[in-house]
């Protein structure tokens, strides 16, 4: 089978739409976080509310926790937005800067600021398959997800390839010929 792809090349990564799709995660990891914290504050404001009603029934009791759970988990999540503003959008951009992926003869070059900085360099016989998938965040976001399992039990993850699906297939294509 002839070689039809240059010898090295990079694949395109939408770094726009991959520091959107980051700094959703974020937000939605803060927000569920802190509002699982808050309700715990929440549940000690409702039983402050209710030492002030004597005698109070069985439905009040639910009603006073229940109200002070949902006060604290709005608080909580009102706190993880405040702290994702804060702290999440210089990571989201260094996180998105960093990721590239290119081919180099028989090797696989990706580079990755999961939280550590990653650089890894494989060669195209130990990649079984391609895939990709998209989940709910990544839609809201327009960015897919390409998968490489390798013969190593360590996958390859790379977030926002643009043509996700066409590169799929030019990997895989790039894959048989150069695997030997």
């Amino acid at each position: 089978m002839k070689d039809r792809y240059p010898e090295n090349f990079t694949i395109e990564i939408d770094r726009l739409k991959l520091r959107r799709y980051y700094q959703l995660a974020s937000l939605w990891g803060f927000g569920w976080f802190f509002g699982i914290i808050g309700i715990v504050p929440g549940f000690i404001l409702g039983s402050a509310w209710l030492d002030s009603v004597h005698q109070a029934t069985l439905l009040q009791c639910c009603l006073y926790l229940g109200a002070g759970g949902v006060v604290g988990f709005i608080g909580g999540v009102l706190t993880g937005g405040i702290l994702h503003l804060l702290f999440s959008h210089w990571r989201a951009k260094r996180r998105a800067n960093a990721a590239s992926i290119e081919v180099q003869g028989p090797f696989l070059k990706v580079v990755q600021s999961i939280p550590e900085h990653e650089d890894r360099k494989i060669h195209f016989r130990s990649i079984t398959d391609f895939s990709v998938a998209q989940d709910h965040l990544m839609r809201w976001a327009g960015i897919h997800r390409l998968f490489m399992s390798t013969t190593g039990n360590r996958p390859v993850i790379v977030d926002g390839v643009k043509d996700a699906e066409k590169v799929r297939d030019i990997l895989a294509e790039v894959d048989a010929i150069r695997e030997v």
